[in-house]
C-alpha cells in the first residue's frame, strides 16, 4: 500500500468495520479517521499509535506512510527515529528475557 489512508482502509474493510466503529474503539472522531483515510489529513503521533496497537501494524512503517511525500515528513524524521530506536531495544529487551 503507498498511503496510510489506502493501508487503513484496507485493515478496516477485511475486519468488516465501519470507520465510525473503528474510530469509536480507539477514541477519535469519525471525522479524524474519514479525512486520514482519504488522505485530507496527516494523523497525529498519538493517533497512529492507536492505530497502530488496534490493527497490529508496526509504528514506524505507520509514521512514514503518515508523513510520506510531505513537507511533514521532513518535520518528523526525529520521531520516526525515536520509535526504530524504541522497536530496536525492545527487540534486545526480550532477546534478554
Amino acid at each position: 500500500m503507498n498511503t496510510l489512508g489506502k493501508l487503513l482502509k484496507f485493515r478496516r474493510n477485511g475486519w468488516k468495520m465501519t470507520v465510525k466503529e473503528v474510530a469509536e474503539k480507539i477514541g477519535v472522531t469519525y471525522q479524524c479517521l474519514w479525512q486520514i483515510e482519504e488522505t485530507e489529513r496527516v494523523a497525529s503521533v498519538d493517533t497512529l499509535e492507536k492505530l497502530s496497537k488496534f490493527f497490529y501494524f508496526d509504528m514506524v512503517q505507520l509514521l512514514e506512510l503518515n508523513y510520506k511525500n510531505t513537507q511533514a515528513y521532513k518535520r518528523h524524521t526525529e520521531t520516526v527515529e525515536f520509535y526504530k530506536r524504541k522497536q530496536e531495544n525492545e527487540k534486545r529487551n526480550l532477546g534478554q528475557n
